[in-house]
């Protein structure tokens, strides 16, 4: 089951696991707002650290003709920032993405490649035009992240799609609600305690400190992919012979 929690939940058993307030405890606005700030810190850090996001969702985005360059890039993120694609929170990294084809039925997508910084460099004419675009750049930032794709589209027929892990929300407030998969509370709880100690001159204890890594393994774990492996006997490749070491 998923949990619906507030910042103010998640802060108020934090600093109940810390031992600073009982079961009860008035926490003053001031301070809650400091711990606050360091919530949203702890999720940042857990946006760009491997195994914390909790799912990979599928959006599919229309296009516009000639749009989409490095000098008129496509811009990602929250509506209030003026962003073509509308997100909640603007990507760490594109966990893939593909066009999907127009006019066919069923419809049909293809998936495209999703550039490094060193394969985007090495492309010499980088505002080629097509009707169809082969390849993605992303660029992570603040306020939006900026999409460009290559060849730039000259059609609007064909759209995007972008498979973009989706990380815990920021908590905007203490009072907004918000539904966290399994795990993510109880982490949430132990690792802000652990980084709120030494605001408090609490030393942390062995246990605490344990169940911290334990329950952010444990949701990095719930969130592993299994990937097929390659064999390269089975497509008649060579392998690793230990008898000749080749």
């Amino acid at each position: 089951m998923s949990e619906v929690v507030t910042g103010l939940d998640v802060i108020t058993r934090a600093l109940q696991t810390l031992g600073v307030y009982g079961v009860g405890g008035a926490i003053s606005g001031m301070e809650a707002t400091d711990v606050l700030l360091r919530l949203n810190s702890l999720v940042g850090s857990w946006a760009i650290t491997p195994g914390t996001i909790p799912l990979v969702s599928r959006t599919v985005y229309t296009l516009v003709a000639n749009k989409g360059s490095e000098a008129n890039p496509y811009l990602i993120g929250p509506a209030v920032t003026g962003s073509d694609f509308v997100s909640a929170t603007v990507p760490h990294e594109l966990e893939g993405a593909g066009i999907l084809l127009s006019g066919a039925t069923p419809q049909v997508e293809v998936p495209r490649a999703v550039l490094n910084d060193v394969q985007w460099a090495s492309i010499a004419v980088k505002d080629l035009t097509s009707p169809i675009f082969t390849s993605v750049f992303y660029t992570a930032g603040a306020p939006n992240g900026e999409i460009v794709l290559w060849p730039v589209p000259d059609t609007a027929i064909h759209s995007l799609v972008l498979y973009r892990g989706e990380q815990v929300p920021m908590f905007a407030n203490l009072s907004t609600s918000y539904t966290l998969p399994d795990g993510y509370v109880e982490a949430l709880d132990y690792n802000l305690a652990v980084r709120v100690a030494p605001s408090y001159g609490v030393p942390v204890s062995p246990d605490l400190g344990r169940l911290a890594v334990q329950t952010l393994a444990t949701v990095k774990r719930a969130n592993v992919q299994m990937t097929d492996l390659e064999n390269d006997f089975a497509s008649g490749g060579g392998g690793y012979n230990i008898q000749t070491g080749a």
